[in-house]
């Protein structure tokens, strides 16, 4: 059923543009959240192909793929068989929630954002501050529907948190280059043990 759902889903001639809600700096992203985008209703194959990112014959090959492994999402299919990055996904997840999808290796984070979040809720729920906007704090998060990581984030930091798309790997390499791998409570603890 749902392989007739996305494939009907290809025969629309709409364009969908998956760049529109990518920013790489703040400037770009405060654009992006001023401006809102709605979500698409469409799925995210059908996403993936009106964007230009996916043939259809790539699409009916994934979904027969996907008959044989069920629990499989679609998007690990296409990514492991190499027919999209990581990237693209990203940016159709965005268009599909209407998410802003934020490429960290070319983001100029804040660094006032920085010790909004404790080190332990960063590490735990993989989440990097990125800047403060319009009073809320925006976040990079791998799943921004993260309702639990949103509700600790939201605690710790006594303020309106708005999240945004970031791959795994981009929120990996930002809080090794932002984050010591011990908060200075640690190392003192660390030292009067030793």
């Amino acid at each position: 059923m749902s392989q007739i759902i996305q494939t009907s889903a290809l025969s629309q001639p709409a364009s969908t543009d998956l760049s529109a809600y990518l920013a790489a700096s703040q400037a770009q992203l405060r654009c992006v959240l001023t401006k809102r985008h709605p979500a698409h209703r469409e799925p995210l194959g059908a996403l993936l192909v009106n964007g230009g990112e996916l043939s259809p014959a790539d699409l009916r090959h994934a979904l027969t793929a996907q008959q044989s492994r069920p629990n499989t999402r679609i998007s690990d299919l296409l990514i492991s068989q190499g027919t999209i990055s990581e990237d693209v996904l990203y940016r159709a997840l965005s268009a599909k929630f209407g998410v802003p999808y934020v490429r960290l290796g070319e983001f100029d984070i804040d660094p006032g954002a920085l010790p909004l979040l404790p080190q332990n809720i960063v590490r735990a729920y993989r989440v990097l501050p990125l800047m403060l906007y319009q009073g809320r704090v925006i976040v990079a998060m791998r799943d921004p529907t993260n309702s639990e990581a949103l509700g600790a984030i939201s605690a710790s930091t006594r303020v309106p948190v708005e999240a945004v798309f970031a791959t795994g790997n981009d929120i990996e390499v930002a809080i090794a280059t932002h984050y010591p791998p011990f908060d200075d409570a640690d190392l003192q603890a660390e030292a009067i043990r030793l």
